[in-house]
């Protein structure tokens, strides 16, 4: 570090390297729940912008280098200037991130947004160094000093991600909690400003710019954010009238709500507020078709429920006495709640809910045994989506059914995850992209099923009127669907050569096919 300074206090330097500690891995996990949604939820994201997140990191350092030894041949405190500029422009960048992204992923890739992460990354990389170069004697204790001030930047880091993925992303919205970091990074620059010893006039003009910067972060942050949801969730296929009616974040994810009454979870779409067939926009006929095959489920477990419209039906099959849903984000629950399609699920008294991950809840209730298991989940190619389709999740469902009992899962037209499928049961059918396995034979009951479809209510209203125009076509429209099962060897045949996805192939996550 040159001839170390000294013109700023050991206390004050070791301050900044916390409190830039705090802020960089604050805005890290802002970033990545940005790079999250705007991907779609691949795989690759986190990986990528942490790789540009440290390439970054490693040119701000080498910047700082530079500015050392160009200030190693006196203890003047004209030379805080470079850190406070270096604090000042890193929060900067980095509140402008997020905006960034989501407006290039509306006209390009979502990689194309990385370099930014690199850019705002190489102001952040430049503190530490620059602190420590001013705030440390070259005495004797100047190793164990610089060691302080690295561990005082690493506690910041550690508390930032704790304190702000833990707590503050339940209780505010992401650009809230952005302002909060810029707010905190321009008092942090001013600070340091402060202590500089540059002439008056070019102090009071450094400090201005600091206090102008906080002020036009906070006045800029509704344009900045206008839509940020909406453009990171439909990306090339966002337009300025297509807007969310509500949008939920939590610690969780980000679940939006269109005006449509489709649902978004995480960047991608996650089902529909709706239990019709007649406009049957979720294809919700496949948890109505569950009543063709599995005769009187009364112990049901279900694994996400997103919107609760698959739920609600599945509430409601003959014989049921109790559902458990098991679902990971609490966020739905405020959704369900406001909207009346479906807000009855959370009024059944048949109806137990726990927010968990569904394996994690299965392994913890080794008693509970089933006679249907549902899980219709996410993407097979999102990240962790090999948690839900490995062959191990799939044995560790298929251990808790009894006798007879069926899993019944989302296989999004992935052959590894029906090659799973096949590869963990004797007996398996799949209805267009949902898998019905079990270790005994699968037979519809055509006429049963369309007794039950015809007098199918939900919380006593009749799901179809056929005094309506059209409900006698929608009616026969989901028999014939739900009837078409495709045989195991047909499903053998159309998923030849695929792997079975394991706990450590991630077979499914890895495909080149799919990612957005």
């Amino acid at each position: 570090m040159g001839a170390g300074l000294g013109s700023l206090s050991f206390a004050f330097a070791w301050s900044v390297a916390f409190v830039t500690g705090f802020i960089s891995l604050s805005c890290e996990v802002l970033w990545y729940r940005a790079f999250s949604v705007g991907s779609g939820g691949a795989p690759p994201a986190f990986g990528m912008m942490l790789g540009f997140y440290l390439l970054g990191i490693a040119g701000g350092a080498a910047a700082a280098r530079r500015v050392c030894r160009g200030a190693a041949s006196a203890g003047d405190a004209r030379f805080l200037a470079p850190l406070g500029a270096f604090v000042l422009a890193a929060n900067a960048l980095s509140y402008l991130v997020v905006p960034a992204l989501a407006r290039t992923v509306t006209a390009a890739p979502w990689q194309a947004a990385l370099p930014l992460v690199a850019v705002a990354a190489g102001s952040l990389g430049a503190i530490l160094p620059l602190a420590s170069h001013f705030g440390v004697a070259p005495d004797d204790c100047a190793g164990s000093r610089v060691s302080l001030i690295f561990a005082g930047n690493i506690a910041g880091a550690a508390i930032g991600t704790l304190l702000t993925g833990y707590l503050l992303m339940d209780l505010w919205p992401l650009r809230d909690i952005a302002l909060l970091m810029a707010a905190l990074g321009g008092a942090a620059a001013a600070a340091v400003f402060s202590r500089s010893s540059l002439p008056r006039n070019r102090r009071l003009a450094a400090l201005s710019a600091c206090g102008a910067f906080m002020i036009a972060a906070g006045a800029a942050r509704g344009v900045l954010f206008d839509g940020l949801w909406e453009r990171l969730t439909f990306r090339r296929d966002f337009a300025e009238g297509r807007r969310f009616v509500s949008v939920r974040e939590n610690r969780n994810d980000v679940v939006c709500v269109a005006a449509d009454l489709r649902v978004y979870g995480g960047g991608l779409y996650d089902g529909a507020l709706s239990t019709g067939l007649l406009d049957d926009v979720n294809n919700v006929w496949r948890a109505y078709a569950l009543a063709a095959y599995v005769r009187s489920p009364r112990e049901v477990l279900v694994i996400g429920m997103s919107g609760g419209a698959w739920s609600q039906v599945i509430a409601h099959l003959p014989g049921v006495e109790r559902v458990t849903i098991v679902e990971i984000n609490p966020g739905y629950l405020d959704v369900i709640a406001a909207h009346p399609q479906v807000a009855g699920l959370l009024r059944n008294p048949r109806v137990q809910i726990a927010i968990d991950d569904g394996r994690r809840w299965l392994r913890r209730h080794p008693d509970r045994t089933f006679d249907l298991i549902v899980q219709n989940t996410s993407q097979h190619w999102r990240a962790h989506s090999t948690h839900l389709l490995a062959r191990e999740h799939l044995e560790l469902a298929k251990s808790r059914l009894r006798p007879g009992g069926c899993f019944y899962f989302n296989t999004t037209d992935s052959p590894e995850v029906q090659a799973t499928g096949l590869a963990t049961f004797a007996h398996a059918g799949l209805l267009w992209n949902f898998m019905l396995l079990s270790d005994t034979p699968i037979m519809a009951d055509e006429a049963r099923f369309r007794g039950v479809l015809r007098s199918f209510r939900i919380e006593g209203r009749p799901v179809l009127d056929f005094g309506q125009p059209g409900e006698q076509e929608a009616f026969e429209a989901a028999v014939a669907k739900s009837l078409k099962l495709v045989p195991r060897g047909d499903i053998e045949a159309r998923s030849a050569g695929a792997k079975v996805i394991t706990d450590d192939n991630m077979a499914s996550e890895w495909a080149p096919a799919g990612h957005p």
